[in-house]
């Protein structure tokens, strides 16, 4: 089994968290690929091994005719048109925002998160692998992760996720998926839906949520929740650690945002 695992940053994320994902990718997966997504540099500077992949997201005509359709729900500090909310708390990422408010956390910041569809739909074109994973750039490899591993957390599922009861929505810091018909179909119909717009009619507007609603909407694609509980604040508990991946890669969840103050 050949895996192509997948990630995205941008220069100030490769400087906080993503050049460790790539060094730790190259210590301890030696029977894999990883394919870099990158805005803001040119990846000839870093990534010079056979190893790893690049992909400049500029290039991508789905990311650029998106952020030019959903200009006006995108804020101007993320290169949008949309200003401050109306709500009574505005500030307040996770406050009572009026349902399907651009301001509220996972809308505000769909923009940046709408990065990792475009690059699993990238990561399609590429030929050779019989599965994907993606991996957020503040994850890290702890051990040697053999290809047999990661057979096994599909378990017979053309996609496995991370979730567990005791969250609302599943967790998208890490997940996999088959080159088979059902999983191509699972990344496309997350594509189908922000391409559409149709995104725009859930409370939700981020990857995690609308991932979910592709599995939701799509009862053929068989899927695999991994995690057995969350820890933290729930419904957004940490899942990772208690799930087989967790044994392999751990995920810095949050880090961007309240450790260095990357996202607001």
């Amino acid at each position: 089994m050949k895996n192509l695992f997948v990630t995205s940053f941008d220069r100030e994320m490769f400087a906080a968290t993503g050049a460790v994902l790539a060094i730790s990718f190259l210590d301890f997966v030696s029977e894999g690929t990883l394919l870099v997504c990158h805005e803001g540099f040119e990846s000839s500077v870093i990534f010079q091994h056979p190893g790893l992949l690049a992909y400049d997201l500029r290039q991508a005509p789905l990311l650029r005719q998106w952020l030019a359709d959903n200009r006006d729900i995108i804020p101007t500090h993320l290169g949008g048109t949309a200003g401050i909310c109306g709500c009574p708390d505005p500030d307040n990422p996770f406050g009572p925002h009026r349902a399907g408010c651009h301001w509220q956390w996972f809308n505000k910041n769909a923009s940046r998160w709408f990065r990792k569809v475009v690059s699993l739909d990238y990561a399609l074109e590429l030929r050779g692998y019989d599965s994907m994973i993606w991996v957020d750039s503040d994850c890290r490899f702890r051990k040697r992760l053999p290809e047999g591993e990661v057979e096994r957390w599909f378990g017979g599922k053309s996609v496995f996720y991370l979730k567990s009861p005791d969250r609302d929505v599943l967790e998208s810091g890490v997940l996999g998926l088959r080159t088979t018909m059902p999983g191509m179909k699972f990344v496309r119909a997350a594509v189908e839906r922000y391409r559409t717009g149709a995104f725009r009619n859930d409370v939700r507007w981020d990857d995690a949520f609308q991932f979910q609603r592709s599995l939701e909407t799509h009862p053929e694609i068989e899927s695999i929740d991994l995690a057995v509980c969350a820890t933290g604040t729930k419904p957004y508990g940490h899942v990772l650690a208690h799930s087989p991946a967790g044994e392999y890669i751990v995920h810095r969840k949050g880090f961007h945002g309240s450790k260095l103050g990357l996202m607001r």
